[in-house]
């Protein structure tokens, strides 16, 4: 009789502890959900002023818009005066310059200069 008590006994205490670990399980399950739930809105209102500070606020551009700022952008060396050619060349120049020597010839001629 105390094998069968003792075997009752063992019995329960395993269905206890799985009982108690589909709790937890369960518990954490919804805290991983809670938690992503929230660091997503806490992720869009981050974002939120972010995207309001941009130029035009969450519309975005128009077409002309576009067109208009990517011309505003692009320029031409042939447009810059001639301070300003003589000043990029230079630049261009000292840029070569740092190519250790050795290379300079193979890196011109991949360069196409």
């Amino acid at each position: 009789m105390a094998h069968f008590n003792n075997f009752l006994t063992e019995t329960r205490r395993r269905e206890r502890v799985q009982f108690k670990e589909a709790i937890i399980a369960n518990r954490a399950a919804q805290l991983d959900a809670n938690y992503y739930t929230n660091f997503m809105r806490q992720l869009a209102a981050e974002t939120k002023p972010a995207q309001q500070r941009q130029p035009g606020g969450h519309l975005p551009m128009t077409y002309e818009e576009q067109i208009k700022l990517e011309q505003q952008r692009h320029i031409k060396f042939n447009e810059l005066s001639a301070a300003e050619q003589k000043q990029i060349e230079a630049e261009r120049e000292s840029l070569w310059a740092q190519i250790p020597a050795h290379i300079q010839a193979k890196s011109r001629k991949l360069a196409g200069r």
